[in-house]
Parts: C-alpha cells; structure tokens; sequence
C-alpha cells in the first residue's frame, strides 16, 4: 500500500528529485480546462490523505473523463518533501513536535527512505548527500500552507530541504462513470480545480504545480499592508501549534516554527 502511495503523489517533483519551476502552469490549467469543463473543487485527500473511495458512480449525459488521465491535481492539505536526513525518516520522527508535528494535526506520513542513496547530487544544494523524502498530509490547509513557507529552503544536516504542495490523480472507476469498489482509495472521485490541474507532460518538463500553486496561494491569501478582509489588520505570528493550533508547539523545534498571519485581535 505504501508504494501505491508513493506512486500516486507529485510524480513530477518525484522523478526530478528536487521542485522544479512552473513558468508556464497556464498551459497545463489549459489542457485541463479542455477535458473538465465547469466543475466544482475536488474533495479527495491525495496521497496518504485516505478516505474518499465508493464516490464517483455514474453519471447520464457527463462529458467524456478520457482526458483527465493525463491530468495531476494540486491537493493543498497534502505536501511533499524532499532533502530529509536519513536519520530522521521514519514517520514517529517526522510527526514529533519539533518536527512537522508543530504545524497542526497530521493525518498521515508516508516516508521514502531510497530518495538519494548519496549517489550524483539532486541539486547543487545537497553535494549528493543521503537522503529522504516524505508525503505528508495535514487536516488543514492552511497549516499544509504554513509548512511549507517555513520548511522550504531550510537547511538541516547539510541538505537543503524543499518542500511544495503535492499532487494526485483520477480513480479510474471515476474515469469510467463508475462507483469506486475500495473504500480506502486514495485517488480523486471529483473533478478538482481548473487552476490545481496540470498535465503530465507539463510536470515531466520539469514543472513544479506544487510549488507554483504554493506561491501562487501565497501571493493571494496574504493580504497586502497587513490588511485583512472589510479593513481587518494582520499581523504575524510564529508557532502556537500552527494556523488551526492543533499543531504540538515546543520551545526548540529543530524546524523552524510555523509562521503566518492572524487578525491583530486573535488572542494567541
């Protein structure tokens, strides 16, 4: 089962071995928008976000689903790491507190322990160093968001850890109009966001949707001169377990302390 989920997230980010750039994510949301049509936002957890299975039965007079087999969604709550020192890759680890466990309730860990046996460098960062990667799925977005402003670029034991939304794809029976038969699957029985989809193709040239959606999600959910919604004042924080405060919060984590902004009235 872990290596079906390893399988099913970000195969872009998986297959390069380090984020790449999504300079041109329009042409993936582009070629997704030809197969989905309008649509309501995807539910499904993505890898390791579990749940979801038995949804998509069929439908009468449904566009044709053959063109979201080459279609990856963005799933927000879930994020993908790489860079992660050997001696930290197992799941009991990763969800300590002063690891990914101050950033809020996590719901899975699903760790790659083979990510870089030490052979030629991933990136320039690393020097070909050993490491890890991990799928980590978090019961709330915004914490998912937090994580990865924090962790991205991080430098832990020599290696430089980067961090991006991940992704996942559509259930076949979906697919087909038909009700998925396992409830424990992990694939996507609703259509998701035009601007979440991209296309295999777009990820195989080295694309990053996760990280464009990271930094796209980033530029639009701060507001600008620290001002909320109808005038509301922000302002940032660090830690107290993360946006949702389900996260453990320590007094020395050895990742940096989720940071993010809050309106000037919330009591934390």
């Amino acid at each position: 089962q872990q290596q079906q989920q390893q399988q099913q997230a970000n195969p872009g980010m998986a297959n390069s071995g380090q984020p790449g750039h999504a300079g041109h994510a329009g042409q993936g949301r582009a070629a997704a928008a030809a197969g989905m049509g309008a649509h309501s936002p995807g539910m499904g957890l993505g890898a390791g976000g579990g749940g979801g299975g038995g949804v998509g039965g069929a439908a009468a007079n449904t566009p044709d689903r053959k063109n979201l087999q080459n279609i990856r969604v963005v799933q927000r709550n879930l994020i993908y790491v790489i860079g992660l020192p050997p001696s930290i890759a197992s799941e009991e680890v990763l969800r300590r507190g002063d690891y990914f466990g101050q950033y809020g309730k996590i719901v899975k860990v699903v760790v790659n322990r083979n990510h870089n046996q030490g052979g030629p460098p991933a990136s320039h960062h690393d020097g070909g160093a050993a490491s890890a990667s991990a799928y980590i799925t978090f019961a709330h977005k915004d914490d998912a968001k937090a994580c990865i402003g924090s962790v991205d670029g991080f430098s832990l034991d020599g290696r430089m850890v980067r961090a991006s939304f991940g992704t996942t794809k559509y259930c076949n029976a979906f697919l087909r109009h038909l009700p998925c038969s396992n409830p424990d699957c992990l694939y996507l029985h609703e259509l998701g966001d035009e601007e979440d989809s991209f296309t295999k193709e777009q990820i195989a040239a080295g694309h990053n949707p996760g990280q464009a959606a990271h930094t796209a999600g980033h530029a639009g959910g701060v507001h600008g001169q620290g001002q909320g919604g109808e005038g509301q004042r922000l302002v940032r924080v660090s830690g107290c377990g993360g946006p949702s405060r389900t996260g453990r919060a320590i007094a020395s984590p050895v990742l940096p302390p989720p940071s993010y902004e809050v309106p000037a009235q919330d009591p934390r």
